[in-house]
């Protein structure tokens, strides 16, 4: 029975880890600290699987867990070092194949940056895992309308940001 658990452990870490990394990283912008927070969260995540009620949302749930992680274990600024995207998306495509339609820009990192947590992490969960509101107010424990909000002050402020040609911090 234990081998069981380990293969669906097994399985469900390699489906998930390049999409779960991949928002994790956009989130920090450190290879290293989303390695860990990845890593991390998919250990949690395992330990309480018990806990999730819809098993679809899996990959959303374990970038959740990694993005608190991040908060709580490694968001010291001294930690956070800026990574070199070209470096990351080679190191990527060596090493799975779903990473090969991982072109993370630098516009889109500074316009990702210029947004608080809370606004990146809710954009994060709507759009590169097409969670509905519902689904991120239950998975947050906000209001919907909060989850809402946040989502259109976060467009808001990445459009004004794009209408500056990425220049100020909003």
């Amino acid at each position: 029975m234990a081998t069981k658990i380990h293969d669906s452990e097994q399985v469900l870490f390699e489906a998930n880890y390049p999409r779960v990394f991949r928002s994790v990283l956009l989130f920090c912008n450190s290879y290293s600290l989303a390695e860990e927070a990845t890593q991390e969260a998919f250990y949690l995540a395992c330990k309480n699987l018990h806990q999730l009620r819809n098993k679809s949302s899996f990959p959303a749930w374990v970038t959740s867990i990694a993005i608190n992680v991040l908060k709580k274990e490694f968001n010291n600024q001294k930690k956070v070092s800026y990574v070199d995207f070209e470096k990351v998306n080679y190191e990527l495509a060596c090493n799975n194949n779903d990473y090969e339609i991982v072109e993370l820009k630098d516009e889109v990192r500074q316009m990702l940056n210029s947004l608080d947590d809370s606004h990146r992490e809710v954009l994060i969960l709507r759009y590169m895992f097409g969670l509905s509101l519902s689904e991120i107010s239950d998975m947050k424990d906000l209001s919907t309308g909060t989850v809402k909000s946040r989502i259109f002050r976060a467009r808001e402020k990445l459009r004004k940001f794009a209408a500056l040609g990425g220049g100020a911090k909003q």
